[in-house]
């Protein structure tokens, strides 16, 4: 190669990593130009991937560092249209790159934005790695921001993981960090991941207050895919206190933005919650018809996006009275969740497959169920699942012909509505241990399980179910 065509090449592609710069800027400006440089970019993107893919396997110095300012001129809003896996691999190329340069503050900033998008991808064990080199090389850099940022990071994976007070020290120290920095991107994100803590473990309060100070954030930093993450995060809250209509409304707003701006990824999403809100509402044809559409793209699907549409499904043909289906698809379900370790999932979706097993006759499938679910529901150790599971053992030792039992748990299941499931688990049973026990034995049962706690209660199941 000559040394003329060598330097044409190297003004090409300064050439097109201006034009991503240019793109970036404008969409940290405010919306004005934002839709000009977003086609832009869509219109050159074969020529920036070429010379982005160019500059990583040149030797010299120079294209290192053009290789190196590629992933990080990628703005949130101009990696929302980019294949994830790709822009790992840049981050990827362009950290050999800093590492040969031995710049160290390109290094930290390429280990972040790799953690955070395989975060997204729920790749957890990358996320995990990346963001724990970063907390290495932030501590030996003294680099606070960074250090916040690899935390939250590290923070976020434990909770996709379930191991939620390691993720609460994590994530309680990256606030603590971040804080400083004002409005940094991370330092908005574990809002959300707070949030998210909250509401698994019961306390919807706690998630609204942490969802509304994302949305102000999102809003303030005019990042329309974070607004639309917040929308679809309370309509999932709103999902929990079976208050359908919010959850709805919260829903429809985060698929228009999703719509209006493109976000492809964000709208399956932003979809399941709004089918999820008309299968409450008993809007079954227009919930069917969202669930079909994000299952058309499935193959594009984070496993955790993937599992709640399956599973909003199966509570869809559920009540619509099609349980060989509804089996069908919650056993999906339960299969993929065990694959990607999402033990959040798994805990929502076994109580129905232990009711289907109940419906089909399948005592041992039923019991074996349950006793993944106790052992999914212990492991996390929140009152929601916990709850959830206890319900679940009603309905088995109901199936068993042993009412006693079942309500005294029944009893100590009065005392937490709010985390029951209307579908699986609501009067109907209570009315139904009435007439096998009578009414005198039935409250005396009833008054026994006020006097539970519920963790008791669930690690008597857990051991009568190992006699």
């Amino acid at each position: 190669m000559t040394a003329a065509l060598h330097a044409a090449q190297v003004r090409l592609a300064r050439h097109y990593l201006h034009t991503l710069q240019q793109a970036e800027q404008a969409t940290r400006r405010g919306r004005a130009n934002r839709a000009y440089w977003l086609s832009r970019v869509e219109q050159e993107w074969g020529q920036i991937k070429h010379w982005q893919a160019w500059c990583a396997a040149q030797p010299d110095a120079g294209s290192a560092h053009l290789c190196v300012a590629f992933p990080l001129a990628m703005s949130t809003l101009l990696r929302s249209r980019q294949p994830q896996a790709e822009f790992i691999q840049w981050g990827e190329q362009a950290l050999t790159a800093a590492r040969r340069l031995g710049d160290g503050e390109a290094e930290r900033a390429l280990l972040y934005k790799i953690s955070f998008v395989s975060l997204n991808i729920e790749a957890l064990e990358a996320a995990s790695h990346y963001a724990q080199q970063l907390v290495e090389r932030a501590q030996a850099a003294g680099d606070a921001l960074a250090l916040g940022r690899a935390l939250s990071v590290l923070g976020a994976a434990d909770l996709l993981r379930g191991a939620y007070d390691r993720a609460e020290r994590l994530l309680t120290n990256s606030l603590e960090r971040l804080s400083p920095f004002g409005a940094d991107e991370a330092l908005t994100m574990v809002w959300l991941y707070v949030g998210r803590l909250a509401a698994v473990r019961g306390d919807y309060h706690q998630a609204q207050r942490c969802y509304e100070q994302f949305l102000t954030l999102a809003a303030a930093a005019d990042r329309p895919g974070w607004v639309s993450t917040a929308y679809r995060s309370l309509s999932s809250l709103y999902l929990r206190l079976h208050d359908y209509p919010a959850a709805e409304a919260q829903a429809q707003l985060a698929v228009a933005i999703c719509r209006s701006h493109g976000f492809a990824r964000g709208l399956q999403a932003a979809l399941v919650s709004l089918a999820q809100a008309e299968t409450g509402l008993g809007k079954f044809e227009t919930a069917c018809h969202h669930y079909e559409e994000v299952m058309a793209g499935q193959a594009f699907l984070p496993p955790s996006t993937l599992i709640e549409c399956l599973h909003g499904l199966g509570r869809l043909q559920l009540q619509q009275g099609d349980v060989a289906q509804a089996f069908h698809l919650f056993h999906d379900a339960a299969t993929r969740a065990r694959t990607a370790k999402l033990v959040f999932h798994l805990c929502e979706v076994l109580p129905y497959l232990v009711t289907l097993h109940l419906k089909r006759q399948e005592w041992d499938a039923a019991r074996a169920r349950l006793l993944e679910c106790i052992s999914a529901a212990r492991q996390l150790n929140t009152l929601p699942f916990l709850v959830k599971a206890l319900s679940a053992a009603v309905l088995v030792w109901q199936a068993d012909n042993r009412p006693e039992q079942a309500a005294v748990w029944a009893g100590l299941l009065t005392q937490y509505d709010l985390y029951l499931d209307p579908i699986l688990f609501n009067s109907t049973v209570y009315q139904l241990l009435q007439v096998e026990l009578g009414t005198d034995q039935y409250h005396c049962a009833l008054e026994q399980g006020t006097r539970l706690t519920l963790d008791r209660a669930v690690t008597d199941v857990w051991a009568l179910l190992h006699e």
